[in-house]
C-alpha cells in the first residue's frame, strides 16, 4: 500500500506547487484527528486541487491516486457523508445513498470533522438549497394538489417535509430511481404518507407510463447525464407533462460552487457544469419551443433552474 510519505514525495517531486509539503503535511494531521478544524478548510481544498491537477497532467498516475485513497479509513465505512458518497459512486456499495445525509445535515459522531467540512461546502449548499425550491414548488399547486413525478432522487426528505407542514395537502408523488435501496429509503421515509408517495425502482430514461403530471421535477440526476442522454429525458418529459404542467430541472451553473475537487477526488463524483446557453440548445434539441423555456439561477447563484412548459 502506498504511505502518505511516499504520496507526498511523488507530489514534491512532480509538482511546482511551492506548497506541496505543508498540504500532504497538513492532510496527515487530518487523518491522525479525525478531520480538519475550521481554520484547516482552505488546506483540504488546496490539496485536492492540487491532487486532481497532478492527476490530469499525468504526473501523479491514477493507480497512484486510488492506492493513496485506500489509507483513508473515512472513506471506507458508510458513516461519513464522503464514505457514503465514495462507496455508493464506485459501485462498492450501492445500499447507502448519500443524499439523505446531505438533505438531513445528519454528522456522524466517528467523523464529525470530515462531515461538518462536507457540508458547508457551497456546492452542498447549493444542493440543500434546490430541496427548498421543490417545497415552493409543491405549494403553488395550492390546495386541489395535483400530480408530482420526481426523477432520480434518491431522499424522500422533502415531500416528507412537506406533508408534514400541508397534512392536508392532496398533492400525489411518484418517485423514479434506478436505485433500489434508493426507493426502499424513500418509502421508509414517507411511511407515514404511504398514501400519498408511490416510489418506483426504474431507470427515469426507462420510466414508461400513460399517467401526465402537473409538475415533473429533478433535483440531481440530469447533472450527470451526457448531451445524448439529456436530450432523451427531456422529450420524454413533454410528453409526462399534463396541459398547462411544468418540468423543473436543476443544474450545477459553471464554474462550480467551490468544493467540486473534494467531492470529484474523495468522493469519486463527477460533477458537470452547465451554461444557460447550452441548456437552452439541448431543450430545443428535445422540441421545446423558445417560449417554453425559461432560465432562472437560484437566489444563491450556484444552480441553474431549467423550466419547461408544456410543448402542446
Amino acid at each position: 500500500m502506498i504511505t502518505l510519505e511516499r504520496f507526498q514525495n511523488l507530489l514534491v517531486g512532480k509538482s511546482q506547487h511551492p506548497g506541496t509539503p505543508n498540504l500532504l503535511g497538513s492532510l496527515r494531521y487530518f487523518l491522525r484527528n479525525g478531520g480538519p478544524d475550521p481554520e484547516w478548510y482552505d488546506s483540504i481544498s488546496d490539496f485536492s486541487t492540487l491532487v486532481l491537477d497532478n492527476a490530469k497532467s499525468n504526473s501523479v498516475g491514477e493507480d497512484e491516486v486510488q492506492i493513496f485513497l485506500q489509507s483513508c479509513p473515512f472513506l471506507h465505512e458508510p458513516h461519513s457523508i464522503i464514505g457514503k458518497m465514495h462507496l455508493s459512486l464506485n459501485g462498492t456499495m450501492q445500499s447507502h445513498p448519500f443524499m439523505e445525509s446531505i438533505l438531513s445535515e445528519r454528522i456522524s459522531e466517528q467523523y464529525a470533522k470530515w462531515d461538518a467540512y462536507t457540508l458547508q461546502l457551497p456546492v452542498i449548499q447549493a444542493w440543500k438549497n434546490r430541496k427548498n425550491h421543490f417545497q415552493q414548488l409543491l405549494e403553488k399547486l395550492g390546495g386541489e394538489g395535483g400530480l408530482v413525478l420526481n426523477l432520480g432522487n434518491e431522499s424522500g426528505i422533502e415531500i416528507a417535509e412537506f406533508y408534514r407542514c400541508h397534512p392536508e395537502s392532496k398533492v400525489l408523488c411518484t418517485y423514479i430511481d434506478h436505485c433500489p435501496q434508493s426507493i426502499d429509503q424513500i418509502k421508509r421515509q414517507c411511511e407515514t404518507f404511504r398514501n400519498k408517495v408511490n416510489a418506483v425502482a426504474v431507470s427515469p430514461l426507462e420510466y414508461k407510463t400513460l399517467q401526465t403530471y402537473h409538475l415533473v421535477w429533478s433535483s440531481f440526476v440530469l447533472d450527470r447525464l451526457n448531451d445524448v442522454d439529456l436530450v432523451a429525458l427531456l422529450r420524454k418529459s413533454s410528453r409526462w407533462l399534463k396541459p398547462g404542467g411544468m418540468a423543473v430541472f436543476c443544474f450545477t451553473s459553471r464554474p462550480c460552487p467551490e468544493g467540486k475537487d473534494f467531492l470529484e477526488l474523495f468522493g469519486n463524483l463527477s460533477i458537470r457544469e452547465w451554461d444557460a446557453e447550452e441548456l437552452i440548445r439541448l431543450s430545443q434539441q428535445a422540441g421545446f419551443k423558445r417560449n417554453k423555456i425559461k432560465l432562472e439561477k437560484s437566489p444563491c447563484g450556484m444552480n441553474l433552474i431549467l423550466k419547461l412548459r408544456n410543448v402542446f
